[in-house]
């Protein structure tokens, strides 16, 4: 919405550059606790990489074939 909002100039760049900047400069400080927090979990993680790794996988992949199947009863059908 944020980049919609920006490509049909209604937000300008200049409104927020100021702002940007900031968040920019402070971006490490936002992301060092989640990386704390995965290395606190790294055994967990690790022991159950298949699980998260199928989880990943097939759940997206099942809900697009969802989606499509739904899609394609639809009346959007050719």
């Amino acid at each position: 919405m944020f980049f919609t909002l920006l490509q049909s100039r209604i937000i300008h760049v200049d409104w927020i550059k100021s702002a940007s900047q900031l968040l920019i400069a402070y971006l490490a400080f936002f992301f060092i606790p989640v990386g704390v927090g995965v290395i606190n979990y790294l055994n967990l993680i690790a022991g159950n990489v298949l699980l998260i790794s199928i989880l990943l996988v097939c759940l997206p992949t099942a809900a697009i074939v969802a989606v499509g199947k739904f899609a394609s009863k639809g009346r959007y059908r050719d």
